[in-house]
């Protein structure tokens, strides 16, 4: 009788041991699994996390382009309004100038004796060139200054890749080959006393 209960015993014990290993060994297949499914779905997340980014970046880089090449195009545009706006802050402070240069006279001419007339008259047209041929040069420096600052932008932005020249945006127009020094003198045979 003791024997067969021992028989028993052990055949249960073992039963028991293998029941133990086959549940330990399918926590263990199972975990493998889970572990290789997360594996999975971190490298799949990450693949579609490089994917969108590299997707949004050549977007983004397109965006770029299309906005540099728009913006290269309105160049030749802005820089002539730019232009034309600094000329017309040139003209007219030219025109104040003489105004003021005109006012100056009568009054002179009124209250010095007529025999320094002459003198009076020549020092005055003197002193009105010398300012008009520094408001000249301002211009001039405004207008190179202006258009060096696109030049280099454009370059900067890779302009020459485009196949657009920085060069190919300094136009002075009619005052490109115009001396500054003779622009005070144009001045003021524009408005004649």
């Amino acid at each position: 009788e003791l024997n067969k209960r021992q028989t028993q015993k052990d055949l249960e014990h073992a039963m028991l041991l293998r029941q133990h290993e086959s549940m330990q060994e399918l926590e263990f297949r199972h975990l493998s699994t889970i572990q290789k499914m997360r594996c999975e779905l971190i490298r799949l997340q990450h693949q579609t996390e490089l994917t969108n980014q590299l997707e949004y970046n050549k977007r983004r880089e397109r965006e770029l382009r299309r906005k540099h090449v728009m913006e290269v195009r309105q160049q030749p545009k802005s820089l002539k309004s730019k232009e034309l706006q600094i000329k017309k802050q040139f003209q007219d402070t030219c025109k104040i100038q003489t105004r003021q240069y005109k006012a100056l006279r009568n009054h002179l001419l009124e209250t010095t004796p007529k025999s320094e007339h002459k003198a009076v008259l020549k020092r005055l047209k003197e002193e009105q060139t010398r300012k008009l041929a520094i408001l000249a040069e301002q211009y001039d420096h405004s207008i190179n200054e202006m258009l060096s600052t696109q030049a280099v932008r454009i370059l900067d932005w890779g302009g020459s890749s485009s196949g657009v020249s920085g060069a190919a945006f300094l136009n002075l127009g009619p005052f490109k080959n115009f001396p500054a020094s003779n622009w005070g003198v144009l001045a003021v045979e524009a408005h004649p006393s």
